[in-house]
């Protein structure tokens, strides 16, 4: 869990944020007339261990709130998309969109490193069968997985982040057309 005692640096904000939100947070990002924003994209847990050992981060959106407490800002879906039996492509087991898929399926599964990478992966048909994230999965039919809630939490990690995540929390509906709820 993260502590809110992250380091900043006077560049201007850094944004730690997960894989699956980048599209929708750089979108978000265009009207932002603060300092240049600096932004690094991982699986949530991976930027967790980062700030956690020290590494400079303003605000941090995760994809989980075992990462982080804080309000959650956005909420997304899992679906199972493809046909036909066989491998199952899912985010590694230490990503939230990994646990997601391993808890509602009962498949043989084979890893990628991030949400993102899922889609990659399966767009190179590398299985017949995927779970994504609804937000990763457009232009694909697909059918709801049955998982808890996912909720991706946001918070400014130092005074020099809250403009910025206001900012992005002024920018829900730019996150809502990359399907985020």
């Amino acid at each position: 869990m993260i502590l809110l005692l992250a380091c900043s640096t006077p560049e201007g904000p850094i944004l730690f944020a997960a894989a699956s939100t980048r599209s929708a947070v750089e979108e978000a990002l265009e009207s932002w007339s603060g300092p240049p924003v600096r932004s690094s994209y991982a699986a949530t847990s991976l930027l967790a261990r980062q700030i956690e050992a020290g590494a400079p981060a303003d605000v941090f959106l995760a994809a989980h709130p075992e990462w982080l407490e804080a309000e959650p800002f956005l909420s997304n879906r899992m679906v199972l998309v493809g046909e036909g039996e066989g491998c199952v492509l899912v985010a590694d087991e230490h990503v939230p969109a990994g646990r997601y898929a391993r808890e509602a399926l009962d498949a043989e599964f084979i890893s990628a490193p991030d949400a993102p990478a899922v889609r990659v992966m399966f767009d190179q048909g590398i299985c017949p069968r995927a779970a994504l994230y609804a937000t990763d999965a457009e232009g694909l039919s697909g059918t709801p997985l049955e998982v808890g809630a996912i909720e991706y939490p946001m918070a400014a990690l130092t005074e020099a982040g809250a403009d910025l995540e206001a900012h992005l929390r002024s920018q829900k509906p730019t996150f809502e057309a990359h399907g985020f709820q």
